[in-house]
């Protein structure tokens, strides 16, 4: 899984850099939402919808409360990203999201 969700983020890496922050954001969602299902699992905690997972988390311990906010602010990126609402994100918050959700891999898988 961790190999799977790295390839998910060098690939949102590649297109951010040739300047496709939409679909990197999409592939950064991916990546966040499998990690969380993946957490949820090794923490006994329902998988579901991406926001009830990241709350149940924190309640869990997995992480704290000022990453549970970060985790909903990268969702909703995404979120915007895959429904075509793209001019409610810059660049730079695509490069934040992907380098997060990149780091949080890291960390927690």
């Amino acid at each position: 899984k961790a190999e799977v969700l790295s390839d998910a983020i060098s690939q949102a890496k590649d297109l951010l850099q040739a300047g496709y922050k939409d679909p990197a954001c999409i592939l950064a969602r991916v990546a966040l939402e499998a990690t969380l299902k993946d957490l949820a699992d090794r923490h006994n905690v329902a998988q579901g919808k991406l926001d009830r997972m990241n709350a149940d988390l924190s309640k869990a311990g997995a992480y704290n409360m000022a990453k549970q906010k970060q985790i909903t602010a990268w969702a909703e990126i995404g979120n915007k990203a895959a429904h075509g609402d793209w001019t409610q994100y810059n660049e730079q918050d695509a490069v934040a999201m992907v380098q997060g959700v990149e780091a949080l891999v890291a960390d927690l898988m």
